[in-house]
């Protein structure tokens, strides 16, 4: 089993059709900054920090911490794992063993993304967070290339693995 257009679909489809996944992931900042750069989702994070560093405690709200990335990753990871729970043996998502999330510490800067293990032992990474835009999320086909941050392509732009 490999990471192919069809299941990133299925996986896509699950999440952007989700009324409170939406409401987390999607941002009028997808919409004037290149999803390719991945550095929506920290733009919206630093307009948080500025606005709790000037007239907040300094810490992210309970609302803000639904729309920073653990609060992506956990509530993609969780209704993810509902609708996989509910799938036929044979359809596209029955292939997940299950979905998680996956932390990393890239250049100081903490992030997490959404993880998926296949039955096979396969794991890639989903990140909403870095687009936040739920039709088109960043994907990395492994693990390291997530905690490396590197080889990532949009969803948009996504072809079976090799």
């Amino acid at each position: 089993m490999k990471l192919t257009r069809s299941l990133c679909v299925a996986i896509v489809e699950v999440v952007s059709k989700d009324k409170e996944a939406k409401k987390r992931i999607d941002s009028f900042l997808s919409t004037v900054m290149p999803d390719g750069l991945g550095w929506t989702g920290s733009a919206r994070n630093y307009g948080f920090a500025l606005k709790e560093t000037f007239f907040g405690n300094g810490n992210p709200t309970k609302e803000q911490e639904l729309l920073i990335c653990y609060g992506i990753a956990e509530y993609t990871a969780k209704i993810l794992n509902i609708a996989i729970s509910k799938v036929k043996a044979g359809s596209t998502l029955s292939i997940i063993e299950k979905v998680s999330y996956i932390n990393r510490d890239l250049h100081g800067i903490a992030h997490q993304a959404t993880l998926f293990k296949l039955l096979n032992g396969t794991e890639f990474v989903f990140d909403w967070h870095a687009t936040l835009s739920s039709k088109n999320p960043l994907i990395y086909r492994t693990v390291k290339d997530f905690e490396e941050g590197t080889n990532s392509v949009m969803f948009e732009n996504f072809v079976d693995s090799r």
